[in-house]
């Protein structure tokens, strides 16, 4: 499986979750529609928008969603942000993080307790 993508074999990436390695067959795809969206990105726009809203069809389906429920994210920070930043307030009754977060995950976290007055809890798995 590692001579799919371009990381030495002799490497791992610790930082997956925003900085995940993909196959090569991928980078080359996006690269080739990059090029393409930065030859004339009007016309680009128009092969790029249905594109994703096919590949957004096909991975509701595999995964039994509405696909206007399911959408991309650049990486799993902005997942987290989205989903945390979309709780409804009305059932949301206290935010707790450990000290085992990501950082950028416990300051929206913070963001959301400050600028809507939800008590947040830290707690620490040190013993």
């Amino acid at each position: 499986m590692k001579n799919f993508f371009q990381l030495p074999t002799d490497q791992i990436n610790m930082n997956s979750g925003t900085q995940n390695s993909y196959p090569v067959s991928v980078r080359d795809f996006i690269f080739e529609h990059k090029e393409k969206y930065r030859a004339n990105p009007t016309l680009g726009h128009f092969d790029f928008v249905p594109a994703i809203w096919k590949a957004q069809k096909q991975m509701a389906a595999f995964f039994n969603l509405d696909p206007n429920d399911f959408f991309f994210c650049h990486n799993v920070t902005e997942a987290l942000n989205h989903f945390i930043l979309g709780l409804d307030k009305k059932i949301l009754k206290r935010i707790v993080t450990t000290d085992l977060e990501y950082g950028a995950t416990v300051n929206i976290c913070q963001y959301r307790s400050e600028n809507e007055a939800i008590p947040l809890i830290e707690t620490s798995f040190e013993k």
